[in-house]
C-alpha cells in the first residue's frame, strides 16, 4: 500500500532563522563583468504564436512572442514550484495575467509567484524564474555553514531577491 505524503510547511520563524544564518556568511568580492559584445536583433523566425487556456475561466488567449519567451516554460515553472512545495515552501505560479478576460491589474502578460508564509500571502513578479528557483532551493536545503557560504557566493552577497521572495521587502 503506497504511503501517503505528509505535507511539510516551513514556518515563518524557521525561514527567519535560516535567513539569519545566511546573513552570517561572508560576502564575496564582486567579480568583474565584461560587456564587450553587441546583441544581434531577433530574426522573424524567432517569432512564435503562443496559445494560453486560462485555468480560471477556460478562455483562450493567443499571443505573439519570441521562441525563448518565458511563456514556453510554464510547465517547467509549475514543476519547480511543486518541488519547492515538497520542501515545505508554499509557492505557486500565478499566471492569470496571461488571460485577457481575467487580467484586471494592468499587468497583462506578467507572471507572479504567489507565496504564503504563515498567515501572510504575497505576490512577487517573476523576472528570472530559474534564478529564483536556484536561490530558494539552495536556501531551503542549507543545513550548515558551508551551505550558507556557498549560497552567499551564488548571491554575490546580495540578499535582496531572497528577501523579496521571503516577503521581507517589497519587490
Amino acid at each position: 500500500m503506497p504511503r501517503k505524503k505528509t505535507k511539510i510547511v516551513l514556518s515563518k520563524d524557521k525561514l527567519d532563522e535560516k535567513l539569519a544564518l545566511l546573513k552570517q556568511s561572508p560576502v564575496p568580492p564582486p567579480e568583474p563583468i565584461a560587456m564587450c559584445y553587441s546583441i544581434a536583433p531577433p530574426s522573424p523566425e524567432d517569432k512564435k504564436t503562443f496559445s494560453y487556456i486560462c485555468p480560471l475561466c477556460g478562455r483562450k488567449t493567443t499571443l505573439s512572442v519570441y521562441k525563448w519567451d518565458i511563456l514556453f516554460q510554464l510547465d517547467q515553472i509549475r514543476d519547480a514550484s511543486q518541488t519547492l512545495r515538497e520542501k515545505g515552501f508554499e509557492i505557486y505560479l500565478d499566471d492569470k495575467n496571461l488571460c485577457l478576460s481575467c487580467c484586471k491589474s494592468g499587468c497583462f502578460g506578467d507572471l507572479f509567484w504567489r507565496i504564503t508564509i504563515g498567515e501572510r500571502t504575497h505576490f512577487v513578479r517573476i523576472y528570472d524564474w530559474e534564478n529564483d528557483y536556484s536561490i530558494l532551493t539552495r536556501f531551503l536545503s542549507a543545513r550548515n555553514k558551508s551551505d550558507y557560504d556557498k549560497l552567499m557566493l551564488k548571491l554575490s552577497g546580495d540578499l535582496s531577491r531572497l528577501e523579496i521572495l521571503l516577503g521581507k521587502t517589497n519587490g
